[in-house]
């Protein structure tokens, strides 16, 4: 079962629904890029906060060495008590900024500085408890003063190094960022092309299917019914629209037919003989082939009418219309010529077979049940007449000589 019930879809309900994830795509794409801005900025302040704090270590180390290293030698000169708790102080200070380096890139020179910088702490506070200073034993104080600085000028090397590595690091926090936007963008993408999708689908295609159908209904070229696209409201527009289409097309046959059949008999009436006649003629003319006019009528017919009635008058008149269909070809054209007079025209059908075909009506008309003949003119296009009214003027002049000669007959 789906989410969505049919009867709850309509229109207004799925343009609410497109609205809402619009809005809503809109919500999750702002809370994004905030949770994004502030994860880059996050990492921009930690780099710019673990640079700033190893400079300010290296910094300390080497100023309080330097201090260390003065003071000693202050006291060295001129021994006092204040300065030696000074020195005490500096050298604690000393370790203690030491042991906050923390970092691993930092630990081989915290190592090293660490084991030059307890025997440097050693040896000087040994020499102050002599009387007199050596040279050399100032020297190996010098040599380890040396050697401490040098190691604090190395760590500034390994803070450059480590400052690098987080460089790298954050640039693999912004290309990892960049991957997300553009995964987020390829969905919001994503999302809003299926959308699309679901309103050309639900609306736009039977929207576009429905203008179509009036345009083709407009220009008379409608045929079948629509497919049943989409959902309530427009499932039942094209539903009604194939309705009302299907009502046109059955009247237009409807008023066509009676526009250009006979009622009585079912053939075609005067006015669309004419016009199929025409058309046959023009064909023949086209193709160099002979096209022949049957016109038949009824012997008699007045005299039958005042005998046997009038509603026996149309039945024979029916009873003729179906001789003629019964006889006569596919592509032939048969007619209800006026009153009691009919008209077969034969496409691609010379005299003689002409001739023939009116025969073969005669004998069906004498043997229908009526005890009725028919007397038969035919004419031929183009040996006997050179358009439509020269040629059913002749088959008319041969019709009125078959009841000239006794009736019951065929002239060709």
């Amino acid at each position: 079962m789906g989410l969505i019930s049919p009867r709850v879809l309509t229109v207004r309900n799925l343009l609410i629904f497109v609205f809402v994830l619009i809005v809503g795509l809109w919500f999750a794409l702002r809370v994004y890029q905030v949770e994004a801005v502030a994860e880059i900025r996050e990492a921009a302040n930690f780099v710019a906060a673990e640079v700033g704090r190893d400079i300010e270590q290296i910094e300390d180390l080497q100023h309080i060495i330097q201090e260390y290293h003065g003071i000693w030698q202050e006291i060295w000169q001129a021994p006092e008590g204040r300065h030696r708790r000074k020195l005490e102080s500096n050298r604690r200070r000393f370790n203690d900024v030491l042991s906050r380096f923390g970092r691993e890139a930092f630990q081989n020179k915290k190592s090293e500085i660490d084991a030059l910088s307890k025997l440097y702490f050693e040896q000087t506070r040994s020499l102050l408890g002599e009387s007199v200073l050596m040279n050399a034993q100032k020297e190996r104080v010098e040599v380890l003063y040396r050697q401490i600085l040098a190691e604090i000028e190395a760590l500034k090397q390994v803070r450059e190094e480590a400052q690098e590595q987080i460089v790298r690091q954050g640039r693999r926090v912004a290309e990892t960022q960049q991957k997300k936007d553009l995964i987020f963008l390829a969905s919001s993408l994503a999302a809003l092309v299926g959308v699309i999708a679901l309103i050309w689908t639900l609306l736009g295609a039977p929207l576009t299917g429905i203008a179509r159908g009036v345009r083709l209904l407009a220009a008379e070229k409608w045929e079948k019914p629509m497919p049943v696209r989409g959902f309530g409201e427009i499932a039942d527009l094209i539903r009604a629209f194939n309705r009302m289409a299907e009502t046109i097309k059955k009247q237009k046959e409807e008023l066509v037919l009676e526009a250009t059949t006979d009622e009585l008999t079912g053939l075609l009436n005067f006015r669309a003989f004419l016009e199929r006649v025409q058309q046959e003629l023009s064909r023949s003319a086209r193709q160099g082939k002979p096209l022949s006019l049957v016109l038949a009528d009824i012997d008699h017919f007045k005299k039958f009418n005042d005998t046997q009635g009038h509603l026996a008058g149309n039945e024979a008149l029916k009873a003729l219309a179906g001789v003629l269909k019964k006889n006569s070809r596919s592509y032939d054209v048969a007619a209800r010529f006026g009153g009691e007079e009919f008209a077969l025209v034969l496409p691609e059908t010379d005299g003689p077979r002409a001739a023939a075909i009116a025969e073969r009506l005669r004998v069906a008309a004498a043997s229908n049940g009526h005890q009725l003949t028919i007397s038969c003119g035919v004419a031929t296009y183009p040996t006997e007449a050179k358009d439509l009214e020269d040629l059913i003027a002749r088959a008319d002049q041969k019709l009125y000589r078959a009841k000239e000669e006794g009736r019951n007959r065929i002239v060709a």
